[in-house]
């Protein structure tokens, strides 16, 4: 999926499996940049991550209230986006 295909309106998207479950909503992208382009390596969901967003990711032993980091979703398990949701495959142990 190309960088347009995921432009977000102003809607805030959750991510889901296909099964349903759902990991929390989008609170920061993950991009790598090179000289001509830009592509998104990952999604930041769940209250974590929007701590993360809003702190920084803060040493926990400096910052004892930053405790945890957001989950961190690959953007290769992402296999559809729709208005309001994102889906993930889902992985199987």
């Amino acid at each position: 999926m190309t960088i347009s295909s995921a432009t977000a309106a102003s809607t805030t998207r959750v991510v889901v499996i296909a099964s349903g479950w759902t990991y929390g909503r989008v609170h920061d992208v993950r991009i790598e940049r090179s000289d001509d382009e830009a592509r998104i390596v990952s999604l930041v969901v769940g209250r974590p991550g929007l701590k993360e967003r809003l702190f920084g990711r803060g040493d926990p032993e400096q910052h004892p209230h930053r405790l945890g980091h957001g989950v961190e979703i690959s953007w290769d398990a992402v296999i559809a986006i729709e208005r309001t949701t994102i889906t993930i495959e889902e992985k199987r142990r």
